[in-house]
C-alpha cells in the first residue's frame, strides 16, 4: 500500500474551511481537476460522482462523516486512476481563533509502474483542493 499525506497549517478558522472541505457535495467548486460533482448527501453511505474536465469519472462513497471532529473519509469505488483501494482521509484542526492545521491523507494500491504518476497527480489535487478552500473560505 502507498500512502500521501498533506499537512498544511493555514491562515483561515476551522469552521471557515471545514465549511468547503467538509461538504461532500461541494468538490467542483474547490478541486482544480473536477468540472462538476453530483452527490446523494452529505452522510456516511452516500456516493458522489465527479466529472473531471478531461471528462473522466471517478465514484466515491462517503464512508464518515463526523463534522463535530471535522473529520471526514472516503473510497474510491470507480475511477481512472490506475489503483486500487483507495481510501481518504480528511481532517481540519483548529489552530487557535484562525488557523488550522488541515491534514488529507490518501491510501491505496497503485498499479505496477504507476507509483510515481499518482503521488504526483494525487499530491497536486490536494495541494491545489486546499489552496483553493483557503482562497474562498
Amino acid at each position: 500500500m502507498a500512502e500521501i499525506v498533506v499537512r498544511r497549517r493555514v491562515e483561515r478558522s476551522a469552521d471557515a474551511l471545514w465549511k468547503l472541505l467538509g461538504d461532500f457535495s461541494c468538490l467542483d467548486r474547490i478541486a482544480p481537476p473536477v468540472a462538476a460533482c453530483a452527490c446523494e448527501a452529505n452522510e456516511a453511505g452516500a456516493l458522489r460522482t465527479l466529472t473531471l474536465r478531461d471528462g473522466g469519472k471517478i465514484v466515491e462513497r462517503l464512508d464518515l462523516q463526523d463534522d463535530a471532529a471535522r473529520r471526514q473519509r472516503y473510497s474510491m469505488l470507480e475511477g481512472p486512476l490506475p489503483l486500487q483501494n483507495y481510501v481518504g482521509e480528511l481532517q481540519v484542526t483548529p489552530d487557535g481563533e484562525a488557523a488550522c492545521t488541515v491534514a488529507w491523507t490518501a491510501s491505496y494500491a497503485p498499479d505496477a509502474g504507476a507509483e510515481a504518476e499518482l503521488e504526483q497527480i494525487i499530491r497536486a489535487l490536494f495541494e491545489g483542493t486546499i489552496d483553493n478552500a483557503v482562497r474562498q473560505a
